[in-house]
């Protein structure tokens, strides 16, 4: 007992340890996050500065090319009351603009508006202050608006941001400067009504030309002084380099394609850390600079810090219950950022992509039964009342397996188009089965809805984990063999056994056999021989056999099922096409047809009228020889489409014959309509003739009908004389059986006619 303590305490220091550096990881990446959040939002606040910067300078240059254009109209810039009538016009429809002058060549400011108190208009001359003649130059050389340096106003009690800008006329030729001043508190309000609320932020702009404050910061806006201080060459290099290396760009194309860039460096006038961003604004040559305190992203990491110590000493005080929060804490954040790839658009039901790694995680727990959940014919829905209407009735499906699965611990998802999975948990066999019933009773109620009466079933496959198969995919592969074996009869479900899994197990070798076969060529064809009623060779059908050297002979309603589930009949169907063809090219009798079978998967893969029709030409057969034999199944899944093929083959004078008739469900109904030559009556009403004379009425009928409409009969399985003779007298016109020829290789079929 000492020895067990001993290890569970060393195992809990282990973990201990484990868990330590964990969290000093998390720390890590808590404090890089943060960082990361404070720079995106940082440099989100220095786009909207810079728009906010642009839209307000625009705006100004746009007053003074109105001034200019009503100081043109009629020359009243010449006229000094018509221009101070002008400018007072102007002033007092703009809200923003703190003053408007006109000004001469000679830096001389010969007109402002009449109120003014700015004693400037008779003492200053631009050219002659050092502070504004580097930017009246500017002015007088440039077409676009000049913004000078920010100055203190002693009249205003305020900081002033001058624009100016040159007036020419139709020909170029500059005819005066028109000036606006703009107090930055009225002028600019977004640095103090929304950016300079904020205790985290600093907004400024300096000048790129010469390197002057145009806003200051907040902490520094009102100081007069700041606005006379340059920034030193060497800070500036320094900050270009820094940058340059950053970004791997140079600080040319930075500016040119005003790239905002967000680096940490020392506040201006302070020995504190900031994370700066700068965006420059080609238009004005002004960088947009927007200064956070560093001490934000510590306060919001130790904010986090905090939080994350708390949960650690708390986590070791419960461990073992954590350990399940933290799991589930972290699996609901997953499925909160996957959930539309994790779950069906149309039902938000969970999809194949959820149910794979959901039960990833869930193989080593309870128990569950999966009922694999497949509608009959549900297509049915849409080809009859369209794709919407097939949606509606998708989500009421829904609806009603929620609601047959409510009382019980089930998970419902979709797994594809008209398929549905329940997953049961702590159900008995009993309970599961019941559980099935009542998903049937409740599916195949009627569907009313957008004025449409419709009624449908399913059929449901259910195995058992870990009874039937210990892993989800396992059990989900053997719920869909026992959903096929339900489907044979449909609107029931089929409970897995051993003897299905045995079938399954034996099919899924077979299909890797088969697949073997195909690329070594191992599979071949026979034909058999259909003679008249007058004895005579008629027409050849072909039929596929396999010889494997470990199973031995297999037939074809063994492998071609297993062929068609796996996704391999296409390329079979090829294979046998081009193999039928090539051994029928051999037998050149003119007045003998070739008759090649087509399975459902096959008629509806790409391509197929195109490859028969080449591996046709290939084979230099008469097309008029020729027939495909196709099922009536065909017609259940896309009628419109299946006739459009059948037309196609018979266009290019190829023979369409039914094969396996009275098999299905629908056959007299679909013989109106279908533009087939040739009926094949199947083997099973053959067998009951001689003994059983409703199979001899039945068969009369059918073929009464079929000659009424010029279709030709075949009857498949004659095995004995008596069988011919009554055919005979029925009219059947074509036999095929035991009792004329077995199926035999083309050249044993060409030795036997000689």
């Amino acid at each position: 007992m000492l020895f067990i303590r001993n290890n569970i305490w060393l195992a809990f220091y282990v973990f201990l340890l484990a868990g330590f550096a964990a969290f000093i990881f998390i720390l890590m990446k808590t404090h890089e996050s943060i960082r990361e959040d404070v720079r995106l939002e940082q440099e989100n606040l220095t786009r909207i500065t810079s728009n906010s910067v642009t839209a307000s300078l625009r705006q100004y240059e746009t007053l003074l090319d109105i001034l200019g254009q009503e100081l043109l109209h009629e020359d009243n810039y010449l006229d000094r009351e018509k221009s101070i009538q002008e400018i007072d016009k102007l002033l007092t429809a703009s809200l923003t603009a703190y003053n408007f002058f006109l000004i001469d060549f000679d830096g001389n400011i010969v007109v402002t508006n009449s109120l003014s108190q700015d004693k400037r208009e008779s003492s200053l001359n631009l050219l002659q202050n050092p502070k504004t003649k580097e930017s009246f130059n500017l002015t007088l050389d440039s077409d676009a608006a000049v913004i000078g340096r920010t100055y203190f106003s002693y009249w205003e009690n305020a900081l002033i941001i001058p624009i100016r800008k040159t007036i020419r006329d139709k020909n170029g030729q500059p005819l005066f400067i028109v000036s606006l001043t703009i107090n930055i508190e009225k002028g600019l309000p977004f640095f103090s009504n929304t950016i300079e609320h904020s205790a985290d932020y600093s907004v400024f702009i300096y000048r790129e030309r010469d390197r002057y404050f145009q806003v200051a910061p907040k902490r520094l806006i009102n100081d007069p002084a700041v606005y006379e201080h340059q920034f030193s060459e060497e800070r500036i290099q320094e900050s270009i380099d820094y940058v340059e290396k950053a970004y791997d760009t140079s600080f040319e194309t930075i500016k040119d394609k005003q790239i905002i860039t967000t680096h940490v460096t020392g506040k201006f006038n302070d020995d504190s850390q900031s994370m700066m961003s700068n965006f420059y604004i080609k238009e004005f040559q002004l960088w947009v600079g927007v200064e956070r305190d560093t001490h934000v992203i510590r306060q919001k990491f130790f904010q986090a810090a905090t939080n994350l110590v708390l949960l650690f000493f708390f986590a070791y005080a419960v461990i073992f219950w954590l350990f399940r929060v933290i799991s589930s804490n972290e699996k609901k954040k997953e499925e909160l950022l996957t959930f539309r790839a994790t779950h069906d658009f149309l039902t938000n039901l969970p999809n194949r992509y959820f149910l794979d790694n959901y039960f990833s995680k869930l193989e080593e727990q309870d128990s569950y039964h999966l009922l694999f959940v497949d509608m009959d014919n549900f297509k049915s829905a849409n080809d009859n009342f369209g794709h919407d209407y097939g949606d509606q009735v998708l989500i009421e499906i829904t609806r009603r397996l929620k609601l047959s699965t409510q009382d019980r611990e089930c998970l419902v998802a979709r797994y594809s188009g008209d398929e549905f999975v329940v997953v049961a948990f702590n159900l008995s066999s009993f309970e599961a089965e019941r559980l099935a019933e009542a998903i049937l009773e409740d599916i195949s109620k009627p569907y009313l809805m957008s004025g449409n009466r419709l009624i449908l079933s399913a059929s449901i496959g259910i195995s058992h984990c870990p009874t039937d198969a210990s892993s989800f995919e396992e059990v989900k592969r053997l719920s869909d063999f026992a959903l096929y074996e339900a489907k044979h009869n449909k609107n029931c479900y089929t409970v897995f056994h051993e003897e299905l899994k045995k079938r399954y197990l034996d099919d899924l070798s077979l299909e890797n056999k088969l697949r073997e076969a195909i690329k070594n060529e191992e599979i071949y064809v026979v034909f058999q021989p259909q003679v008249s009623s007058e004895d005579l060779l008629t027409g050849l059908e072909s039929l596929v056999r396999w010889n494997n050297k470990d199973f031995g002979p297999i037939p074809p309603n063994r492998f071609i099922p297993i062929a068609e589930n796996s996704g391999l009949m296409p390329e079979l169907g090829r294979y046998i096409i081009r193999k039928s063809l090539d051994e029928a090219s051999k037998f050149t009798t003119s007045n003998c047809s070739i008759s090649i079978n087509v399975s459902i998967k096959q008629f509806f893969s790409d391509g197929f009228f195109e490859y028969f029709l080449e591996q046709v030409d290939q084979s230099q057969i008469d097309k008029n020889r020729l027939k495909i034999e196709i099922t009536e199944s065909l017609f259940i899944q896309d009628l419109d489409y299946v006739l459009g093929m059948i037309n196609q083959f018979k266009a290019e004078g190829i023979t369409v014959s039914l094969d396996d008739f009275g098999t299905g469900y629908s056959s007299l109904s679909l013989l109106k309509n279908l533009p087939i030559d040739e009926l094949k009556i199947d083997k099973s009403f053959v067998d009951d003739i001689v003994e059983d004379k409703d199979a001899r009425l039945l068969l009369q009928g059918i073929i009464d009908i079929a000659h009424k409409m010029g279709i030709t009969i075949v009857a498949e399985g004659v095995e004995t004389l008596e069988q011919k003779q009554i055919l005979d007298t029925l009219r059947c016109e074509v036999f095929q059986g035991y009792y004329f020829y077995k199926p035999l290789p083309i050249k044993d079929i060409i030795s036997a006619l000689k």
